[in-house]
């Protein structure tokens, strides 16, 4: 009568023992695949930020150089000293170079206010601006350059296309950002 009531569980160890290793193994396998994708998401994410936050300094570099080309043409060439200060400080000739559409490059090198240990950073941005070209408005007669003191009147009678560059380069994490922009001003 022993021998018809045979406990069949003690047969079974070795295959509860491999069944609960195997669980275990896909579920650590499981965790590590969503950790990795989550610390690549993060690693991804970061770097992203930091790219946006130079590409956005670029682009302030780029108005930056419009803002130049705006006051070079304004002020006939001639800018206050003060002026020329909060622009970048660029010489004489070279904003002489701009007012007369020169195709020489004007370089201006520029440092961002933000402070180190912010998340901000500070960058430094290489901008360079050239006149590439002057050309009729269609419909206007003549193309007077540099133009006529103020005061003349009449619609603009052409366009003046500059090339603005401008490179940041965040100096905490050294991710750099380059953009460029045609600019045009009728005058």
């Amino acid at each position: 009568m022993d021998n018809a009531r045979k406990n069949h569980l003690s047969s079974q160890h070795g295959v509860a023992l491999i069944t609960v290793l195997i669980v275990s193994f896909a579920s650590v396998a499981l965790i590590g695949g969503v950790f990795y994708m989550l610390r690549s998401g993060i690693k991804t994410a970061t770097i992203h930020k930091q790219f946006s936050t130079a590409q956005e300094a670029a682009a302030g570099g780029i108005e930056h150089g419009a803002t130049l080309v705006k006051k070079a043409l304004s002020f006939g060439g001639d800018l206050p000293d003060d002026l020329r200060k909060g622009l970048g400080n660029p010489s004489t000739s070279e904003i002489d170079n701009l007012y007369h559409c020169n195709p020489q490059e004007v370089p201006i090198t520029l440092r961002t206010a933000g402070d180190v240990s912010t998340e901000r950073g500070r960058f430094d941005i290489r901008l360079t601006v050239q006149c590439l070209t002057a050309t009729l408005i269609p419909g206007s007669e003549s193309l007077i350059f540099p133009p006529p003191a103020g005061g003349t009147g009449g619609n603009p009678s052409y366009y003046v296309f500059y090339r603005i560059r401008a490179i940041a380069k965040d100096e905490t994490t050294g991710q750099i950002a380059d953009v460029e922009a045609v600019y045009r001003v009728a005058l």
